[in-house]
C-alpha cells in the first residue's frame, strides 16, 4: 500500500510541475488592471527594453479584456511595428493619464510593408489591445486612464 502511495505522490508532483511549466507565461505577467470608460483591462507591463521589443509578438491572440501597457521613463515619440505579430491590434497613445491619439485595426502585414506607427506628440505610455477595442468601447481622445 505504501508503494502505491509513493508512486501516486511522485505522479502528482510530476503533473503539477508539468502544468506549471506549460502554463501561458503571459498570464504570469498580468500585474494589474486599468480602466477606460469603466472598462477594466487586465494589463501586462512592458517597462524594460527587452519587454518593449518583445511586446505581443509570437502570440496567437489577446483576450478582449487584456492589453499590454508600455511604460517609458521619459516623454518620447516611439515607433511601433508589427514584427512577428499574428493578429491585429489597436494602439492607444497616452500622455500621463490622458489618451492623446490612437491607431485602429493595425494589421500584422504592415510589418512586411515597412510601416511603423508613431504618436504625433511625445507620450510616456502606450496601450496595445485587441483590434476593434477602441470602436467597441467608444474610446476617444481626451479620455482618462485610471
Amino acid at each position: 500500500m505504501k508503494k502505491i502511495s509513493l508512486i501516486s505522490l511522485i505522479s502528482l508532483i510530476s503533473l503539477i510541475f508539468f502544468i506549471s511549466c506549460t502554463r501561458d507565461s503571459s498570464e504570469e505577467n498580468i500585474k494589474d488592471y486599468i480602466t477606460i470608460n469603466d472598462h477594466k483591462i487586465f494589463i501586462e507591463i512592458a517597462d524594460t527594453s527587452e519587454k518593449r521589443v518583445q511586446g505581443l509578438s509570437n502570440r496567437d491572440s489577446l483576450p478582449a479584456d487584456h492589453g499590454m501597457l508600455f511604460v517609458f521613463g521619459t516623454y518620447q515619440k516611439p515607433a511601433f511595428w508589427m514584427k512577428d505579430m499574428r493578429f491585429p491590434i489597436d494602439i492607444i497613445w497616452i500622455k500621463d493619464d490622458t489618451i492623446i491619439g490612437f491607431e485602429q485595426n493595425v494589421l500584422p502585414e504592415t510589418y512586411q510593408q515597412g510601416l511603423t506607427f508613431t504618436p504625433l506628440t511625445p507620450i510616456n505610455k502606450v496601450l496595445e489591445v485587441s483590434a476593434f477595442f477602441i470602436k467597441n468601447n467608444k474610446i476617444n481622445i481626451g479620455q482618462k486612464i485610471r
